[in-house]
């Protein structure tokens, strides 16, 4: 079985209190229902390929609305496909007016109703339902990292608000099946499975996403960081003899704000390339630099302790 399909059959066992499920639900509804209106009734239609969801969703419906929806399976005409669960409730128009769902008189579905996600748990159900629904995500041991939910363009922005909030951002673009909120980064993912959730899967996930780090780590430093490694260690040592010769002469006073901070961060960072020295400078010095400007300060720095060896050895010329 797919990763995905572990991953949905896990949350999908996650029961919370009633205004959870009522957000997981409209989550639901909005990405796999379907509203039809017949002569006395309006029916929701939920289809979905997982039995998982399919009781999931009959259940929060008994415990939310007291209802208990027919239930069918549509076999599926291909062979290997899977069969279609579909939940029909026939007179649903009293959840879809309590969801704030549907407009009666347009016909429409409404905009996205943030009165029902008004906590952490709300939020996090809603965007759980909306993954149940359309939701994917790549096996870790594949070669990208992907993950996405396909909606309608207001659900699709709600759940990347709601993600921006818990600081996971998302991407939406436009496709022929849909809009797709999408997330790349593995942090990001691991981030949105806990946020929803799961524990599991999300153990597995973060378990993959070390090995591979770890692999392409050594990889990358078997084929060219030890090259780089030692080159950027030599630089480092030559500046700080640079600064210890500039030090002894008592030259320090001399220089500009900018050359000082160049040789805080070399001293507090011995070993560190000139890349990682601008990652930490405003952590350590309280401002950016980039790595091309710490390159012109220890040229300036090399250029005075230049000045100061030809001094001295002038000196020993004359004595």
């Amino acid at each position: 079985m797919s990763f995905s399909k572990n991953l949905k059959r896990e949350i999908a066992t996650i029961l919370p209190d009633l205004d959870s499920q009522r957000a997981e639900l409209y989550g639901l509804i909005r990405t796999i229902g379907d509203v039809v209106l017949t002569k006395n009734k309006t029916k929701i239609i939920l289809k979905t390929k997982l039995n998982a969801i399919a009781r999931v969703v009959i259940k929060m419906l008994g415990n939310c609305y007291q209802v208990s929806p027919n239930i069918y399976l549509q076999e599926e005409k291909r062979l290997l496909k899977n069969p279609t669960y579909i939940v029909e409730v026939e007179d649903g128009l009293f959840i879809l007016q309590d969801l704030e769902l549907y407009d009666q008189k347009s016909g429409r579905i409404r905009e996205v109703n943030f009165n029902l996600l008004n906590n952490q748990e709300t939020k996090a159900s809603f965007i759980r339902g909306c993954f149940l629904g359309r939701g994917s995500i790549n096996d870790p041991k594949s070669n990208n990292y992907h993950l996405e939910i396909v909606s309608d363009l207001q659900t699709v922005e709600a759940v990347e608000l709601i993600l921006k909030e818990f600081f996971i951002e998302a991407q939406i673009i436009e496709r022929k099946k849909g809009f797709v909120l999408y997330l790349k980064k593995s942090e990001q993912i691991g981030d949105f499975l806990k946020f929803i959730g799961s524990i599991t899967n999300l153990f597995e996930f973060e378990n993959v996403r070390i090995e591979k780090d770890a692999t392409n780590y050594i990889n990358r430093y078997n084929n060219c960081d030890i090259a780089n490694a030692e080159k950027s260690l030599r630089a480092a040592k030559r500046q700080i003899e640079d600064i210890n010769l500039i030090k002894e002469t008592e030259s320090l006073k001399k220089l500009t704000p900018r050359l000082i901070d160049a040789i805080t961060l070399r001293l507090d960072y011995p070993e560190d390339s000139l890349q990682e020295l601008s990652n930490n400078s405003e952590d350590t010095i309280g401002r950016y630099i980039s790595k091309s400007g710490l390159s012109h300060c220890f040229r300036d720095i090399k250029q005075i302790a230049d000045k100061i060896r030809s001094s001295k050895k002038w000196q020993k010329e004359i004595e």
